[in-house]
C-alpha cells in the first residue's frame, strides 16, 4: 500500500474519531446551527477561512484529540512507515485506552499509527514517540516546535496521548487547522 493511501486512511479514521467525540461537526449543513459545545469552528479545508465559530481560541483540555497532532507529526517525521519498531518498556502499561503492547514486541510503525487512531492507544503513542525521538519528552518537545512552525499558538502539549496534565491544551481553531492540514 502506498504512503498516500495509508495517510488517507488515517485521515478518514481521524475525522471519524473527532466526529464521534462530538468535538467538531463535519456536516456542512449544520455549519450555522447553534451548539452547546464550549468551543467550535467550521473551517474551509483549503483556505483555512473560518465559516462559523464559537470561542474558537479558548484553551481547552484536549484528551485524545492529542492523537491527531501525534499522528500527523509522526507521519511528517517518519522515514519508513514499514520500519519494524521494537516496543520500548516505557510504552508498556500506559494508563487509559490501549492496544496492549507487550515488552519487546516488534511490529511495523504503520501498525502503531493505526493503533493510535483506531483503538486510541496511549501505549502506541509512547512507542512511536520513543522510536522516532528516543523518548516521549523529546518527541513532545519536537512536536511543539512543529506545531509552532505552523502558526498554531494556542496549543501546547506535555504528552503524546492526551491524558490530562497541567499545560496540555489546544483550541478549536488549532484542532481544525491541523485536521485541515492532514486532509
Amino acid at each position: 500500500m502506498n504512503r498516500n493511501k495509508i495517510i488517507n486512511k488515517i485521515i478518514i479514521l481521524t475525522i471519524l474519531f473527532l466526529s464521534i467525540l462530538n468535538f467538531i461537526d463535519i456536516n456542512p449543513l449544520c455549519a450555522y446551527a447553534s451548539t452547546s459545545a464550549k468551543a467550535m469552528v467550521v473551517m474551509d479545508k483549503d483556505s483555512k477561512r473560518i465559516l462559523n465559530s464559537k470561542d474558537c481560541y479558548n484553551h481547552l483540555a484536549m484528551a485524545s484529540t492529542t492523537k491527531v497532532f501525534t499522528t500527523i507529526f509522526a507521519l511528517e517525521k517518519a522515514k519508513d512507515l514499514n520500519a519494524i519498531v521494537k516496543v520500548d518498556d516505557r510504552a508498556v502499561g500506559i494508563e487509559g485506552t490501549s492496544m496492549y503492547l507487550k515488552h519487546g514486541e516488534e511490529l511495523p510503525l504503520i501498525d502503531l499509527l493505526y493503533g493510535i487512531i483506531v483503538p486510541s492507544g496511549n501505549d502506541a503513542c509512547v512507542a512511536v514517540a520513543c522510536y522516532l525521538c528516543g523518548s516521549e519528552e523529546q518527541f513532545v518537545l519536537e512536536m511543539n516546535e512543529f506545531i509552532c512552525s505552523k502558526g498554531l499558538t494556542n496549543t501546547h502539549l506535555v504528552n503524546s496521548h492526551g491524558l490530562d496534565a497541567d499545560g496540555h491544551y489546544t483550541c478549536a481553531y488549532d484542532l481544525a487547522w491541523i485536521t485541515s492540514y492532514a486532509l
